[in-house]
């Protein structure tokens, strides 16, 4: 009841008065719809991020996994080259010891053989062994030096003998190396003889791990057909993380490459003939953190939109409501004065009723207007980052990896940083140290596309990688280079960048040995600049000399700019000059200008 009575006192304002009732119906028209939208475009977004990390990854996985098993069937054909040897199977088959010269030229031979397979394969294993059952001997090449080694029937993988296939053995995450071993059989009775092993390195499988290691808080595991974790080349797990769990979802869905835990995307692929699995952990929560500023933006532009709509609803409402106000204290006003002269009216409504009645009092002084507002409503977009882009060229160089073609990776590496460059660094200012790892990239693209042409040098003093300056400053200036000064240049094209400091400003040298500018062409470009040094052009548009140095002047102040010399045959040299600033060291004349772009 007391609730009840409570509803009542809230609803009791709004029944008693027209104009609260057009409030709260223009509030509910415009805010409602809007808050639709605003969920809608924000449930999307996270729809989207994780439709692509689920697309991208499964892809990864997939990949990563066959050139792991490449390589792992590359390494049992070295077990099977030492199976294959005559003059080793002749020796493990035969059951009588034999006499000590012949047994030493045995192992020499072995020792031979076994270095054979070893020396060229330094990256991929620490040792290579191969152990006689019968004599409960082993054969250890290890740093390049052999060892004989007795009594190894109960050390692993010697114990472990039996298996067709090749077979594995593995330790702790923290270990480095696994056991990679065959079992010898003598070929007329299928006796056990003894076995062949690899200690192999996880680091060489460095090339998987590191292509599928896109997201700083991702986790790269290999497990076993237990769902114990063997190694782990990236990070630690967190405590709570229940590994137990993740592999029972696993074997949930042996053929999906994929599934969603309460605390994870879990990617995974089968490898080694299914004895471990590659798998791939990317917390949930990655989705809401990347999807946060889209949130944080909608809510903002939801709330200013909504107050917007609150301020419209009761100025309209009132706004509304107030002709009839009027018209009710016009009929008082007449009631009270007893008048009954103005009565025509050419209204053929309820209003032109009451105007007939009590006549152009009420027509002359009031007019009603009602201004109708349509709310333009606008989706929000979702902002996702270049992660796509960058996703996509790191697939094809993984692609590149698996069909052993380095230098299309290297040079889709740097494709992919440039892209993520010019796509992301849209801040006022970056340090150098980014700018020239960007000026680095791209002339790794040229030097792919001119090969044996280029020699590029870029010297920097130590300490000033920090140093501020506008993004896309030294870029387009080598750039300048390639449009204009090597096209007709005959033999190697040389660009050396050195970046100092002097007397607490920074100067940045661009040198090459093109074909150089003429003096009147030289003279023209020097009064461009000198003309145009006032003129702050946008970062997106035209990046020419002009442009540069106007940044350059509109940040740092009149004396900071560009100079140019050159002459003919003998290449061109750019200096920019501009005061030394740091993030630690910005400075009032860095804040004042940091958004100078309006």
């Amino acid at each position: 009841m007391k609730l009840l009575e409570r509803s009542r006192k809230v609803i009791q304002p709004f029944t008693n008065s027209i104009r609260r009732k057009l409030i709260v119906l223009m509030i509910l028209i415009t805010c409602l719809p809007l808050i639709a939208v605003i969920i809608f475009a924000i449930t999307d977004a996270r729809n989207k991020l994780e439709a692509e990390i689920i697309q991208s990854n499964t892809s990864k996985i997939e990949t990563s996994a066959l050139f792991m098993d490449d390589q792992l069937e590359f390494l049992d054909n070295i077990l099977f080259s030492v199976m294959a040897d005559k003059d080793i199977t002749h020796y493990m088959e035969t059951s009588s010891e034999e006499a000590a010269a012949s047994l030493f030229m045995i192992q020499n031979y072995i020792f031979s053989t076994l270095s054979t397979l070893y020396l060229p394969n330094l990256n991929s294993f620490d040792e290579i062994t191969l152990y006689k059952k019968e004599t409960d001997k082993s054969y250890a090449l290890r740093n390049g030096v052999g060892h004989v080694l007795l009594r190894q029937s109960e050390h692993r993988p010697w114990n472990r003998l039996g298996n067709i296939k090749p077979a594995y053995v593995v330790g702790s995450p923290e270990e480095e190396n696994f056991h990679m071993y065959r079992t010898f059989y003598r070929f007329i009775d299928h006796e056990i003889r003894g076995g062949v092993d690899l200690f192999v390195k996880w680091s060489a499988f460095g090339q998987v791990f590191q292509s599928l290691k896109t997201e700083d808080k991702s986790l790269i595991l290999v497990m076993d057909e237990q769902g114990r974790v063997v190694y782990r080349p990236y990070g630690s797990m967190e405590p709570r993380m229940d590994i137990s769990v993740i592999f029972t979802g696993m074997k949930s869905y042996p053929d999906d490459l994929f599934f969603k835990s309460n605390s994870h995307y879990v990617f995974y692929e089968k490898v080694a003939r299914g004895n471990m699995y590659l798998v791939k952990l990317i917390p949930t929560s990655l989705v809401a953190e990347s999807s946060r500023g889209t949130l944080s933006f909608s809510i903002a532009v939801g709330f200013i939109v909504i107050l917007a709509s609150v301020v419209a609803s009761v100025n309209i409402a009132n706004r509304a409501s107030a002709p009839i106000l009027k018209l009710i204290r016009a009929i008082s006003l007449t009631e009270e004065t007893n008048s009954d002269r103005f009565i025509e009216s050419n209204r053929t409504d309820e209003i032109g009723l009451l105007e007939q009645k009590y006549g152009k009092i009420i027509q002359s002084r009031y007019l009603l207007h009602i201004e109708k507002r349509t709310a333009q409503l606008k989706a929000l977009q979702a902002q996702i980052n270049p992660h796509f882009l960058h996703n996509a060229l790191q697939s094809i160089g993984a692609m590149a990896i698996v069909r052993n073609m380095p230098e299309i990776y290297r040079i889709i590496q740097a494709l992919s940083q440039s892209f993520r460059y010019t796509m992301t660094k849209g801040q006022d200012l970056v340090t150098l140290r980014e700018e020239l790892e960007h000026v680095e990239n791209y002339l790794r693209i040229q030097e792919f596309r001119f090969k044996d042409r280029i020699n590029f040098k870029i010297e920097m003093t130590p300490g000033l990688d920090r140093a501020l300056l506008p993004p896309l400053t030294l870029q387009p200036l080598v750039e300048n280079a390639f449009e204009h000064a090597f096209p007709h240049k005959r033999g190697s094209w040389e660009i050396q960048i050195e970046a100092y400091l002097d007397d607490e400003r920074l100067k940045i040298i661009i040198n090459d040995n093109g074909t150089g500018i003429s003096e009147l062409r030289l003279d023209e470009i020097r009064q461009k600049l000198a003309q145009e040094a006032g003129k702050v052009i946008d970062i997106q548009e035209s990046m020419a000399l002009t442009n540069i140095h106007a940044r350059l002047k509109a940040i740092f102040g009149d004396n900071s700019g560009l100079e140019i010399e050159s002459k003919l045959a003998q290449g061109t040299r750019i200096t920019l000059d501009f005061p030394y600033y740091s993030p630690d060291k910005r400075g009032d004349r860095i804040e004042a200008v940091s958004d100078y772009r309006g």
